[in-house]
């Protein structure tokens, strides 16, 4: 309850930015309190992908802070990367193709799965487009989607398709740099870095493109290989820091000069999260 107060006395100037709106973010988090929601919702033992938040959608905010609720007995640290020598350092071919092509984002949504079904009992690993979209009307999601320019299909077993087409790098609105804006690198369809059981895994979950929940490729739809993905992902490692929490702490991060993520932890890990326009 805290937490939002404070946000309105930081950031008097900024709208808040409403991450529970159907279609915006993947289902399964909890509103805390007024402008206050948890911060995610996957499994503690599985990594997740470095990101600017809502990089995939034409709106996002400008900031997002933290608050820590309960710090985990090992892990779970906050890692920051620094987006704008992400952008200095990648090499320049790479960076040409993807400022030249822009990134495609596909997400894939079941109706009804039940190998899906079956492993979220156990882990939470995707959604059915009820959940996202927080209806069982199609007219609903179909009109969700025109709000946020998304191109759409329904495809067979009622199975969503929904593709945009974003610009791969922006420039930040006080500044006027130009920074790496997008989570292009890990969202490969079958993605190699996690290892090969991983991959092995990944495509037995998922055999056809159309059932993988979410990857990207260039504009024009030619697959990301996973040599710029790797060189794109290890430019990334070493301009990153890790945020360790206590209790009580607070992070604020400019959404434009800094992606974020989540490391696997132990105990339990609580945070809140608020974002502005």
């Amino acid at each position: 309850e805290s937490f939002d107060p404070f946000m309105e006395t930081l950031f008097w100037d900024r709208e808040p930015f409403n991450p529970m709106l159907p279609g915006i973010f993947s289902g399964g988090r909890n509103l805390l309190a007024h402008n206050v929601v948890e911060t995610t919702y996957l499994d503690k033992k599985l990594p997740m992908a470095m990101h600017n938040e809502f990089a995939y959608l034409s709106s996002y905010p400008s900031y997002i802070c933290f608050r820590c609720l309960k710090a985990p007995a090992s892990g779970g640290e906050t890692a920051i990367a620094d987006f704008r020598k992400v952008f200095e350092e990648i090499d320049p071919s790479i960076r040409k193709r993807f400022e030249t092509e822009n990134v495609k984002y596909i997400r894939n949504l079941y109706s009804r799965r039940w190998l899906s079904e079956l492993i979220n009992r156990f882990i939470k690993i995707d959604e059915s487009w009820m959940e996202v979209f927080g209806t069982n009307i199609k007219a609903d999601v179909e009109k969700i989607c025109d709000q946020h320019q998304l191109k759409y299909s329904w495809r067979k077993n009622d199975c969503l398709h929904i593709e945009n087409t974003l610009p791969a790098t922006r420039l930040h609105p006080s500044t006027g740099e130009t920074v790496w804006f997008n989570i292009a690198a890990n969202m490969l369809k079958h993605s190699k870095h996690n290892g090969w059981i991983a991959q092995v895994i990944s495509q037995l979950i998922y055999p056809t493109t159309s059932s993988v929940p979410g990857y990207s490729t260039y504009g024009d739809g030619t697959n990301i290989s996973s040599e710029d993905a790797s060189h794109i992902r290890a430019v990334i490692d070493r301009n990153t820091i890790n945020v360790k929490w206590s209790e009580g702490d607070t992070l604020i991060c400019d959404n434009y000069l800094s992606a974020h993520t989540r490391l696997p932890y132990t105990g339990e890990r609580s945070l809140a999260g608020a974002m502005r326009c």
